[in-house]
C-alpha cells in the first residue's frame, strides 16, 4: 500500500513572545501575525530550496525547511456543556396500584454556553486546512475565524407520561 502527504508549505516558525490563541475573540480566535515562514540564513542556505521559494513568490525564505512549531500546539476553544433532568413520579393508587403520572423536565445547556466551533476550516474554500501564511509570506487574514458553535442554545423539553 502506497500513501503520500501532499502540502504547500512546511510548519511555519513560531514569533517569539507573541500569543497564538486569543480565547473569546471569534473573529481572531489564532492570531496569524505569530506566525512567519522559515528565513533563509547563512546556516540554512545550504538545505534552502531557493528554486522553490522563487517559484512560490517568496525570496529569502526557505518553504521546503520545517519551522519551530510543534504538533498540537494550537488547542481549539474546548467544550463545556451542563444537562440537567428533574423526574416526579406520582403515584395515583385509586386509578391502580401501578398507576403512575411522570412529569420530567429536561434543560439542553442547561446554562446556555457558547461552544464555539473549531477555527480550522478554510471559509473560502469550504473544507481542508487553512495556512497562517500565505506562499509569498503574507499573513493569512481569514486565518484564525470561527463562524459556528458546536452545539445549539439551550433546549427545554417538558414531558408527561401515564404508566398504567
Amino acid at each position: 500500500m502506497l500513501g503520500e502527504i501532499i502540502q504547500t508549505l512546511n510548519p511555519p516558525n513560531v514569533v517569539a513572545g507573541c500569543k497564538i490563541v486569543n480565547p473569546g475573540n471569534t473573529a481572531h480566535y489564532l492570531n496569524a501575525g505569530c506566525f512567519s515562514m522559515v528565513p533563509q540564513t547563512a546556516t540554512n542556505t545550504p538545505f534552502c530550496d531557493t528554486a522553490r521559494a522563487a517559484k512560490l513568490g517568496s525570496p529569502g525564505f526557505c518553504p521546503n525547511i520545517r519551522g519551530n512549531l510543534a504538533r498540537n500546539t494550537i488547542l481549539g476553544p474546548g467544550l463545556a456543556n451542563v444537562d440537567f433532568s428533574m423526574v416526579k413520579n406520582n403515584h395515583i393508587p385509586r386509578v391502580s396500584e401501578a398507576f403512575n403520572l411522570q412529569f420530567r423536565v429536561e434543560l439542553f445547556n442547561a446554562l446556555n454556553r457558547a461552544n464555539f466551533a473549531q477555527p480550522s476550516l478554510n471559509p473560502n474554500t469550504g473544507g481542508g486546512p487553512m495556512e497562517a501564511i500565505f506562499a509569498s509570506g503574507q499573513p493569512n487574514t481569514q486565518f484564525g475565524l470561527i463562524t459556528a458553535t458546536q452545539i445549539p442554545n439551550r433546549q427545554i423539553q417538558l414531558a408527561l407520561k401515564l404508566i398504567w
